[in-house]
């Protein structure tokens, strides 16, 4: 997992150079912890939840969305 976290934190270092560039969102479905823990340690935090986001084989899960303020660095 640490070769994709370094994947991630340089993907972010080049999208916060681009000019204009506030914030990244995504969704994740509540079950995937480790998305969940991932995305947390690179700074997302969830603003918002969606219940029965996705349904798979008859089974509803909740998504949580996050966001990255990417302002928070620049001077």
């Amino acid at each position: 997992m640490m070769e994709r976290n370094t994947r991630q934190r340089d993907a972010i270092r080049r999208v916060r150079d681009i000019d204009g560039m506030e914030g990244l969102l995504l969704g994740v479905v509540v079950t995937q912890m480790a998305a969940r823990q991932l995305y947390a340690s690179l700074g997302f935090v969830v603003y918002g939840r969606e219940a029965r986001a996705t349904k798979v084989d008859e089974q509803y899960y909740d998504e949580e969305f996050m966001v990255l303020d990417l302002r928070e660095d620049r001077q």
